[in-house]
């Protein structure tokens, strides 16, 4: 019910004419919305179009999908934004799997990154494989305090992707929890960062 009610709500504001945050004249480019040169050059490298790929077929091929993931691993620099996007996608498809060794084992490695550029993305890619983690136990609103931390995240820090990921998944955990004012302005930051993405599957994803 909540989330029917946060869908119709969110329907309503994805007609409205785009706010402040995000160019009505088309995509925002992730270089204008990070201004920052090593971030967008990392974002270049061809390692984001497998990550990508892999995301677009992990919902209905979970399990191949963990493993494309856990091939492609090694071929992600340790201590780079790449190999945190890859653990925040592992921890997505373990948890949804339910598979606890796996998601120790990833929680683990984030909790143990060794880079300090990268360490902030690394720390909300660990809250969310954890509130993910509380969310399919059943406490909910454990996990939503989980990743209350996220409005403190910018995309400088950790990318686009990361951060929609979360943003999304946080609207899911306000809505199911009765915060339906605060979903609505989650998923409306998913929508925002979407759309810088300049991917139209994103949004959709958000949107559904």
């Amino acid at each position: 019910m909540r989330a029917g009610l946060l869908l119709s709500l969110l329907g309503l504001t994805a007609c409205q004419p785009a706010g402040p945050g995000v160019d009505s004249a088309g995509p925002v480019p992730v270089a204008a919305a990070t201004g920052a040169n090593a971030l967008e050059e990392e974002l270049k490298q061809p390692i984001w179009q497998e990550l990508e790929r892999i995301e677009r077929e992990g919902r209905s091929h979970p399990a191949a999908s963990e493993h494309a993931l856990h091939e492609l691993q090694p071929r992600t620099a340790p201590g780079s934004l790449a190999r945190v996007q890859l653990l925040a996608q592992r921890g997505h498809l373990a948890t949804e799997m339910r598979n606890a060794g796996l998601t120790a084992s990833i929680l683990k490695d984030l909790e143990e990154w060794p880079a300090e550029a990268s360490r902030r993305a690394a720390h909300l890619a660990l809250l969310y494989v954890r509130a993910r983690q509380q969310r399919f136990s059943g406490d909910l609103r454990q996990a939503e305090r989980t990743m209350a931390p996220l409005a403190g995240y910018s995309v400088r820090e950790t990318g686009p992707r990361l951060l929609l990921r979360c943003h999304d998944f946080m609207a899911y955990l306000q809505a199911e929890t009765g915060q339906i004012d605060d979903a609505i302005a989650s998923a409306n930051e998913a929508l925002r960062l979407a759309d810088g993405m300049g991917q139209s599957w994103r949004r959709a994803l958000v949107m559904s």
